[in-house]
């Protein structure tokens, strides 16, 4: 069960860092810190993806 709900707290997170990128680029918010939320949004990708989820 705690297996579950990190994976899916990483996905959000992914998904609103992603968003905020986004927002941050149409906007023009912050001059390049959005590209920073763009990192961050690719490094929990990557953990994501590589991340072992250990059998229940």
């Amino acid at each position: 069960m705690l297996v579950r709900a990190a994976h899916r707290v990483r996905w959000a997170l992914f998904w609103i860092l992603l968003a905020a990128w986004s927002v941050g680029l149409v906007l023009g918010l912050g001059g390049g810190a959005p590209n920073l939320l763009l990192l961050l949004a690719i490094a929990v990708l990557v953990y994501e993806l590589l991340a072992v989820d250990r059998p229940a």
